[in-house]
């Protein structure tokens, strides 16, 4: 039953992401994963071992740091996400460009 209504939270959530604008999406979504990190304590000890472990050298406010910019891209990345089924080939080069390919509008785009 826990799962179902974890699936049923994450469905929600991406659906509800998908039907904002991209960008604000983004910022909700980042803004977002730092809270549901802070109530998974297990998660987060998790991650603390596993950076610990990995970089025994680094400070702990070098760690944090890690921790805080994965949340942020994983917050980017479940708005992303939410917007696949929008993407078609006529719009999907306004979003991504290939490494080594200049985008049509000559910007920059997030890879």
């Amino acid at each position: 039953m826990k799962e179902r209504l974890e699936y049923a939270a994450v469905w929600l959530a991406i659906k509800g992401l998908g039907l904002m604008p991209r960008s604000m999406a983004r910022r909700l979504a980042a803004a977002l994963t730092p809270f549901l990190y802070g109530c998974l304590p297990k998660l987060q000890k998790t991650a603390e071992i596993n950076l610990c472990i990995a970089f025994p050298d680094w400070s702990d406010a070098r760690r944090k740091s890690v921790i805080r910019r994965m949340l942020r891209n994983l917050g980017w990345m479940a708005a992303e996400f939410a917007h696949f089924p929008k993407y078609t080939k006529q719009n999907i080069e306004q979003i991504v460009v290939l490494d080594g390919q200049a985008s049509a509008a000559g910007r920059v785009c997030f890879i």
